[in-house]
């Protein structure tokens, strides 16, 4: 394909546009305290989040598939559609019903836009034989997701003390908007295959061959690679605890004592390890070649939440730091490590698979997480989180040695 750089350019402009005003989202920074102003307790948060997991889950694979053989750029417009009719729905909501419609709706946006938007990125920087810096524009990416974060976070933070909690929405609103016009500008940078052997791709048997093929290659991907399975179940792990730290922590500093208008210095402090932890990542390579990086990242994960339990004032923002700065640093490896091992036809199927097995982590630790947070109490759910990253780190840590068992017992083998 030979397409002129100023498009191919134009695209890594409109990737990081749509990431800025995704970003740019004032609500972020007071949604659990919104969530509780319209009716919502603990318990009902997390059952969102099932629904929006279940919702992933349905539609993660189907949509990765999509974006490999229809069109990337469609899938993540509608993506953007679908957020800004989200965000359209929690302005008026004041119940559960309301709140489970936007997280259906999010759920849709989210498995389309998964799998397609670092697909096209990725070929993009391909047609411009700069496929290697993929990392590097991750962990920029995320910087700028961060920084984003971080800038609506405390603007969201002062606006919501002075104004009301429904003016941040609107805002939020906008910026969506925003984010769906640089939507528009994309150019897909893949072309699907127009015909096969027995007469075109488009009849619908072929189809659905080719899906059910793509899906049992992509599950084999993992299978065989013992390696990469390892650090993505490190990853789902991880992901899945991280959600329930961004997705309660604001309930928890709030019953410590903290006012509003200083949620947005909590974000800053969290969302500035974030941006950090990103820009050390491209530089983290030869620390995660081995699992031992894997496992001690996922012990300063551990670290951080005893640390959160234990805390009782303003010095909360300390292991909030250290936990985002530990995921922050393990997550663009994960990712690049899954596209640095698949083919580029399976590349956006197999990213939404990945994605799949976050989100139904996330959905298993989800439930137990909220009960345990509302009948009990948070910290309580804070100690549930623990037992399962140590749970992983002893797995981690026993396979480790089995395979380093098996490294020495080959080479003393060898030289024999």
């Amino acid at each position: 394909m030979n397409l002129s750089k100023k498009i191919l350019r134009r695209n890594i402009l409109c990737i990081y546009g749509i990431t800025i005003f995704h970003n740019l989202i004032f609500a972020y920074v007071i949604e659990r305290l919104f969530s509780l102003s319209r009716g919502m307790s603990v318990e009902m948060v997390a059952y969102t989040e099932v629904i929006y997991a279940l919702v992933i889950i349905t539609l993660e694979i189907p949509s990765g598939y999509l974006a490999d053989i229809w069109s990337r750029k469609k899938l993540m417009v509608i993506a953007s559609l679908l957020t800004c009719l989200e965000f359209l729905i929690l302005i008026f909501a004041h119940n559960f019903f309301m709140f489970a419609l936007a997280a259906i709706a999010t759920g849709i946006g989210k498995a389309f836009n998964s799998g397609a938007e670092n697909a096209i990125f990725y070929d993009t920087l391909k047609e411009l034989g700069d496929e290697d810096s993929f990392h590097k524009h991750m962990s920029k990416l995320r910087f700028v997701d961060y920084s984003t974060c971080i800038v609506a976070a405390l603007l969201g933070a002062y606006i919501a003390y002075n104004t009301s909690y429904t003016f941040n929405y609107f805002l939020s609103l906008f910026s969506c908007v925003l984010a769906f016009v640089c939507s528009l500008f994309l150019y897909d940078v893949s072309v699907p295959e127009k015909s096969n052997e027995n007469g075109g791709n488009n009849n619908e048997s072929y189809g659905i061959r080719k899906n059910i093929d793509d899906m049992k290659e992509v599950f084999n991907f993992f299978i065989k690679n013992s390696y990469i399975l390892l650090i993505a179940l490190a990853g789902v792990i991880a992901a899945g605890i991280t959600t329930q730290i961004d997705e309660f922590y604001q309930i928890y500093i709030k019953d410590i004592g903290f006012p509003v208008y200083l949620f947005g210095v909590v974000s800053l402090f969290s969302l500035g390890a974030c941006s950090l932890g990103s820009l050390l990542s491209s530089k983290a390579g030869k620390f995660y070649s081995k699992l031992s990086g894997f496992i001690i990242t996922l012990c300063g994960l551990v670290i951080s939440i005893v640390l959160l339990i234990a805390s009782n004032s303003y010095l909360v923002v300390i292991p909030l730091f250290l936990f985002y700065l530990c995921y922050s640093v393990m997550e663009p490896v994960v990712l690049t490590e899954i596209h640095k091992n698949i083919q580029g036809g399976l590349r956006a199927t197999t990213e939404s698979f990945y994605s799949l097995m976050k989100r139904g982590m996330t959905m298993f630790i989800a439930l137990p997480f909220g009960m345990i947070s509302n009948r009990i109490s948070m910290r309580m759910g804070f100690t549930f989180l623990v037992i399962i990253l140590s749970i992983m780190i002893l797995v981690l840590v026993v396979i480790s040695n089995v395979r380093k068992e098996k490294n020495e017992y080959s080479e003393f083998t060898y030289n024999k």
